[in-house]
């Protein structure tokens, strides 16, 4: 079962580092943008992904990867999305 977690200020969230569900770390959140869709209604984050996520998982892409809202499992110091690096990468 997938806990939504409320977020007050998503703005906050950028330059925070973000790590899977496993603590794997996986970068750090660059952008923030309310989402367009009526469907989907919230935020995306960009997350700027670490050197070896990139290399490993993302094929070197220097661009951000977009996450929304329904990902991030819990904030504190940094980030802990709901879903394991394996799982965004597909």
């Amino acid at each position: 079962m997938i806990i939504k977690m409320k977020i007050n200020n998503p703005y906050e969230l950028v330059g925070k580092k973000v790590v899977d569900q496993n603590g794997t770390p996986v970068g750090w959140i660059d952008k923030t943008w309310n989402s367009w869709n009526q469907e989907y209604p919230g935020y995306f984050y960009g997350i700027k992904p670490n050197d070896n996520t990139r290399d490993t998982y993302f094929r070197g892409t220097h661009k951000l990867y977009p996450i929304y809202n329904d990902y991030i499992q819990e904030v504190k110091e940094y980030v802990t999305l709901n879903k394991t690096i394996n799982e965004l990468s597909r």
